[in-house]
């Protein structure tokens, strides 16, 4: 309501106020927009009404922001900064605040990422970082680590100090249910069926990445795009990035993956569901998937891609005799060529190996066929390896050398003869320094050596890593 309008209803109730009786609040003499009762001088517009003042008792320049007054000017004891806090008022030399971390599980280690400014120390906060599990109070720096899979002492190894025994192995706190070797990082990849997951284990560190998956898989390939998989599940295949450690797309397949071969911007699988099986293409860009239609191959095979990109090679299982198929790749779709001729004459026993020059494939059963681009001329016999009758890995590690793990035992590493498939030498699997035996079950050339990826023969119940993994210089070598 305006003056004149409040004058005019004064006036209608038969009285008027008494001059001066309004109060100065309604004047503002500067035209600084303050009225006069809270203008510190309304008689000069560039001062203003009053500041907030926060004590400062001890006058050190620290206030107490809780205690404060409104004032036009300062005076001893009071300030206009709201900053810094004082810790204490009353004492000039106890003042700042310090910076302390969150301490949850109250171990005396705080969490670096939840810093806060106290004045004094409170049950759940320390000066002390360092913390990787807030919420467990028996991991911090200096905890004695133990054997179960995670890092107590947070020096971001886990059971170090061979504290599982397994030395000179190193453990592997998950199963493995396929694995591949990454020579462009140098680091094992595995995938887990339990787990549902995959994992990046670099050779140079110990230290490993894990990458959680919609479904359980059951086999894994490296695509020729580095830093690149493919893992296959009950109906899926999944594009992986080894280096962002993430799921890049997952696509239906409809069937059930046995074996999985990757190719640039395809995924070849290999169904296990009867004793037939169809080839089935995935393209990993627009999801379609194809069959070819033109012939039936056994379920459960095995297969490799050559060296050239061009074929695939694979090795039946659960039929008898076993024997070996070429693939041909053409328009991104795989279709079936041929089997060797020799139908059963050679052992192929469900596995092969193909050399990194693409000359020839070693199978489980100790047959080497020389390979070639020529349907004609390829998968003929070229020899055996000496006294092999079933190996349950190899590896070329040089142009005339190849390591293989025997079946038999899977503890068993022997030496070939590249070339002539002589056997020269054999040795036993390093056993663990608390005893426990590894079984090899992958075996991938690394360096000047091979890298074994084994599980551990633990007694139910124990604490224990199941699986591990362990690299040998050549010079180790049987």
């Amino acid at each position: 309501m305006s003056i004149a309008a409040l004058l005019l209803t004064w006036a209608g109730c038969g009285s008027l106020p008494v001059a001066g009786t309004l109060g100065p609040q309604w004047v503002d003499d500067d035209g600084d927009g303050i009225h006069a009762r809270v203008d510190c001088d309304d008689t000069d517009a560039s001062v203003a009404g009053p500041r907030t003042y926060f004590a400062d008792a001890d006058r050190d320049g620290y206030v107490v922001r809780t205690q404060f007054e409104y004032r036009c000017e300062a005076s001893p004891g009071w300030s206009a900064n709201p900053s810094p806090v004082d810790c204490s008022d009353s004492r000039p030399g106890d003042n700042a605040p310090r910076v302390e971390y969150l301490d949850n599980d109250r171990d005396g280690f705080g969490n670096e990422n939840a810093p806060q400014m106290v004045c004094f120390s409170w049950d759940g906060s320390t000066p002390i970082t360092g913390d990787c599990d807030d919420i467990d109070r028996d991991v911090h720096p200096g905890e004695p680590e133990i054997c179960d899979g995670a890092d107590q002492d947070c020096d971001g190894e886990v059971d170090d100090g061979g504290v599982c025994g397994l030395a000179p192995w190193q453990g592997l706190w998950h199963t493995v249910t396929d694995a591949e070797y990454d020579a462009t990082s140098g680091s094992i990849i595995t995938v887990s069926g339990p787990e549902a997951s995959l994992f990046v284990t670099d050779l140079a560190t110990g230290t490993e990445r894990e990458v959680a998956l919609d479904r359980p898989p059951t086999a894994l390939s490296l695509s020729p795009t580095p830093g690149t998989a493919v893992a296959g599940s009950d109906g899926w295949v999944s594009v992986l990035d080894l280096v962002g450690a993430s799921v890049t797309s997952t696509r239906p397949v409809g069937t059930v993956v046995t074996d999985i071969v990757a190719d640039t911007g395809h995924a070849y699988v290999f169904e296990g569901i009867s004793t037939w099986a169809t080839l089935t293409t995935a393209d990993l860009t627009t999801g379609e998937v194809t069959h070819d239609l033109t012939g039936s191959i056994h379920g459960w095979t095995k297969a490799k891609l050559h060296p050239d990109g061009q074929r695939v090679y694979g090795a039946d299982n659960g039929v008898s005799p076993s024997d070996i198929e070429r693939y041909e790749l053409s328009g991104g779709t795989l279709t079936y060529v041929m089997d060797s001729p020799y139908h059963g004459t050679y052992p192929v026993n469900g596995d092969l190996w193909i050399h990194p020059d693409g000359s020839v494939v070693f199978t489980r059963g100790g047959t080497v066929f020389d390979l070639d681009v020529d349907p004609v001329d390829d998968l003929t016999y070229g020899g055996t390896l000496e006294d092999a009758f079933r190996l349950a890995a190899l590896a070329v590690i040089a142009d005339d050398t190849v390591v293989a793990i025997d079946d038999s035992d899977h503890t068993t590493l022997r030496r070939y003869h590249a070339t002539t498939y002589a056997e020269t030498g054999r040795a036993s699997l390093p056993s663990a320094s608390s005893g426990h035996t590894v079984e090899g079950r992958f075996l991938f050339a690394h360096a000047d050596g091979v890298c074994v990826v084994g599980d551990v023969t633990a007694a139910e119940g124990e604490t224990q890593a199941p699986w591990a993994f362990l690299c040998l210089a050549e010079k180790e070598l049987p």
